[in-house]
């Protein structure tokens, strides 16, 4: 059997690869699984400081496949939308960031998918959208939780209620792309910026991605406090400490 996801590293950075071309990478059960084993290796993994999510083919991913979940059983249903959500918990809460290299259709969940990533790089071919309303569903993987956070509830509604497609352009203009690049250097320059951020101390980077998912639900007080407590451990960490010292050296 195939496998649905490809996994490869490359220094410190790991890649997973949506693996059902033939479909647009629609999402089944068997790559869910694959995805969230894959990201509970990664956090485990000392060597790995990134993970690139991308796809093969001509689409990053075209949501969930619709012929799977058509007559499914209610217990069928459940279980899959109990897979799509233990995803996205498991990549919000990774301790690493997850850069989403966006390179064609990303489409219902698999928009949803690259909303679970902490950057999103975007190929000039990439087109999003949020069909589900036309077809009778209503968002799931915490879509109503983390799209207004990028781009803001009107936006959000708009995109969700209207299933309107937007291109890359206008996913940087709204800030759900991070960056716009050509499609024939997408991989390129994704590596590029994931191999820097890998490059950097590995408890700062996590900290900082914690402490935004943190600040998202906290109060201003409550975050100047774990602010100050996750810089007293960084600050102390062997790791920062050589940075510290390399960086007074040169000065």
């Amino acid at each position: 059997m195939t496998d649905t996801v490809l996994y490869e590293t490359k220094g410190a950075v790991a890649f997973a690869t949506l693996n059902r071309p033939h479909v647009l990478n629609a999402i089944n059960n068997d790559m869910l699984r694959q995805l969230i084993s894959i990201l509970e290796n990664v956090a485990c993994n000392d060597e790995i400081g990134v993970l690139v999510l991308t796809g093969s083919g001509r689409a990053f991913s075209a949501g969930g496949d619709i012929k799977d979940m058509y007559g499914a059983s209610k217990k069928e249903l459940e279980e899959c939308l109990d897979l799509f959500q233990l995803l996205s918990h498991t990549m919000h809460y990774l301790n690493k960031p997850i850069i989403a290299a966006i390179n064609g259709y990303a489409l219902a969940g698999g928009f949803e998918l690259a909303l679970s990533c902490d950057l999103r790089i975007v190929s000039d071919k990439s087109q999003f959208s949020l069909p589900d309303t036309k077809i009778g569903l209503s968002p799931t993987s915490a879509m109503t939780y983390l799209l207004p956070r990028i781009i803001g509830m009107g936006r959000a509604m708009h995109l969700i209620l209207t299933g309107e497609m937007i291109n890359a352009v206008e996913a940087e203009r709204i800030g759900l792309a991070t960056m716009v690049v050509d499609q024939d250097h997408l991989m390129e320059e994704t590596e590029k910026l994931a191999q820097n951020i890998a490059s950097m101390p590995r408890l700062g980077v996590a900290y900082s991605k914690r402490e935004f998912h943190m600040a998202a639900e906290s109060t201003f007080a409550n975050t100047l406090t774990f602010e100050k407590e996750f810089e007293m451990h960084c600050f102390n960490s062997p790791e920062t400490q050589k940075a510290l010292a390399d960086f007074v050296e040169k000065k």
